[in-house]
C-alpha cells in the first residue's frame, strides 16, 4: 500500500503498485510547486496544516513568516517575521507586528514594532536618531540616543533630560599681557560663555597662568576662576611668589556643577597682594580650558 511523506503528503507508491502518472507524478509535482518557495496567501488564508520551516508571504500585510510547525495553525505563525525593512513614511507605517522593521523616508527614522497597541505606541526607534538641538524627539524613551547635526553632539535620554555622551570643549587664550592689580580683575580673552540644556551640567575647568614677577615684594600673586560671577567652588587658586624677573607657568583645576539650564559664563581672574611686587600674566601661555558635560 502506498504511503505519504510527512510534510507535503507526497504519494509514495510501493513496488507492487502500478505508477499512476496523474496521482503519483502530477499531483506530487503540483504540491512541490506550491511550496517550492514562500507560499503566497493573505493573513486569513494561511495554510491550515503547516510544517516546520514552511514559509509564507502575506499579500495584505507584506509579511514573510516561517511556521514553527505547531497546531493549531493559528499558533503556528507566532515565529518572528522573516523579512527585510519596510519602506514607508511617518504617516504610512505598516500594521504593527512584533519584530517588524520600518524605515521612514520622510524623517530618516529606523523603527521596530514591539507589537503593542495602539499602533502609534508600537514603533520604537532603532540606533541613534539624527536631529538638531531644536528638533529632538518630543516623547523620548529611556536611553534613546540622538545625534545633533548642528552641535555635533551625541546625547542619550536619561529619563529627565538629554545627557551628552561626549563633552563640549572650549579652549581660549589671554589676548594681551595682563599687569596684575590689587583687586580681582578679569583676564582679557580668558572667558567662555555657553548654554546648557539641562540642570546639573558639570564643567571641568583648567586655568594656566604665565606668571612673571617684575619686581620683588612680600605678598603673593593669584590666579583664580569665576563661574557666573562667583569664585569657583573650593576657592582654589594658582599662587606665585619669588624674586624679580622670575617667570613661572602655574595652573589650577576646578569642578563646577551648573544647577540651572541656560546661559553660563566661566572666566579667569587675577590679582596681587597689596604688598606684592609688580607682576604680570603673559598672554603667551595664559589660557582657559573648559570640558562641559551637559
Amino acid at each position: 500500500m502506498a504511503t505519504f511523506t510527512s510534510r507535503l503528503g507526497l504519494r509514495k507508491p510501493v513496488d507492487a503498485d502500478d505508477v499512476n502518472v496523474n496521482t503519483d507524478l502530477g499531483v506530487n509535482f503540483d504540491k512541490i510547486d506550491t511550496v517550492i518557495s514562500f507560499t503566497t496567501c493573505t493573513s486569513t488564508t494561511r495554510p491550515s496544516t503547516p510544517f516546520t520551516g514552511q514559509g509564507i508571504w502575506e499579500t495584505d500585510t507584506g509579511l514573510m513568516l516561517v511556521s514553527n510547525g505547531t497546531l493549531p495553525a493559528s499558533g503556528s505563525w507566532d515565529a518572528r517575521p522573516f523579512h527585510g525593512v519596510e519602506v514607508c513614511t511617518s504617516t504610512t507605517r505598516p500594521a504593527a507586528k512584533k519584530g517588524l522593521v520600518a524605515w521612514e523616508s520622510d524623517t530618516g527614522a529606523l523603527l521596530v514594532s514591539n507589537g503593542s497597541a495602539p499602533a502609534s505606541a508600537s514603533w520604537v526607534p532603532l540606533g541613534r536618531r539624527q536631529c538638531t538641538s531644536s528638533t529632538r524627539p518630543s516623547s523620548p524613551y529611556l536611553y534613546q540616543q540622538i545625534y545633533e547635526t548642528d552641535t555635533n553632539l551625541s546625547r542619550m535620554w536619561d529619563g529627565s533630560g538629554w545627557r551628552a555622551q561626549s563633552p563640549r570643549i572650549f579652549d581660549v587664550v589671554c589676548t594681551s599681557n595682563f599687569d596684575l592689580p590689587t583687586t580681582s580683575t578679569d583676564v582679557a580673552g580668558a572667558t567662555v560663555t555657553f548654554t546648557t540644556v539641562r540642570p546639573g551640567a558639570v564643567a571641568r575647568i583648567r586655568g594656566t597662568f604665565d606668571f612673571e614677577l617684575i619686581s620683588t615684594g612680600t605678598g603673593y600673586c593669584h590666579g583664580n576662576c569665576y563661574v557666573d560671577g562667583v569664585i569657583a567652588a573650593g576657592n582654589r587658586e594658582a599662587i606665585f611668589s619669588g624674586s624679580a624677573t622670575m617667570r613661572f607657568p602655574g595652573s589650577q583645576q576646578w569642578l563646577a556643577t551648573l544647577d540651572t539650564a541656560g546661559s553660563h559664563t566661566i572666566k579667569l581672574r587675577g590679582h596681587k597682594d597689596v604688598n606684592g611686587g609688580q607682576a604680570r600674566f603673559y598672554s603667551t601661555h595664559t589660557s582657559l580650558q573648559v570640558e562641559l558635560w551637559d
